[in-house]
């Protein structure tokens, strides 16, 4: 199904998104890990509609656990639009630890540490070290989330 959807046609982003999204919700609440079906999908997703994949990945989202921010986050590498930075912009709130990834000193990954990486790398202005403490890197977020509140002004 993957392989169709990436070769369908703009007339068929409708059609694609409503597949992909019948798929999606009969994903189990949590994969076990960031790069399984879920991730599979919403990168088709993100390639076949753009930012009309956004409703999609909301719906994907709510009340999800971490699992599912930390796959989006990294469906959303290299996706510079502004409807990309409106779903990671909410994450970096998001304190939770994700399950089976660690900094080297062996402290959790944290949703908000995974949106701040990939905010990071599609905007380069907004500046994201993965290095230090949580209270450090929660300044880098800190600033990095009112420096968003500027860009969208």
């Amino acid at each position: 199904m993957l392989a169709a959807v990436l070769g369908a046609d703009a007339s068929e982003k409708d059609l694609v998104r409503k597949r992909i999204e019948a798929f999606l919700d009969q994903l189990p609440a949590n994969e076990g890990g960031a790069y399984g079906d879920g991730y599979n999908l919403m990168v088709a997703l993100i390639k076949c509609v753009g930012k009309d994949a956004s409703p999609t990945i909301r719906k994907y989202l709510h009340e999800a656990k971490p699992q599912r921010f930390h796959s989006v986050s990294q469906a959303l590498h290299g996706v510079k639009d502004v409807w990309a930075l409106d779903i990671l912009e909410p994450m970096l709130a998001d304190k939770r630890p994700t399950e089976g990834y660690t900094f080297p000193s062996g402290d959790p990954i944290r949703v908000c540490d995974y949106a701040a990486a990939t905010l990071s790398s599609n905007h380069p202005e907004l500046k994201y070290s993965k290095k230090g403490t949580y209270g450090e890197l929660d300044r880098e977020i800190d600033l990095m989330r009112q420096q968003i509140a500027r860009m969208k002004k």
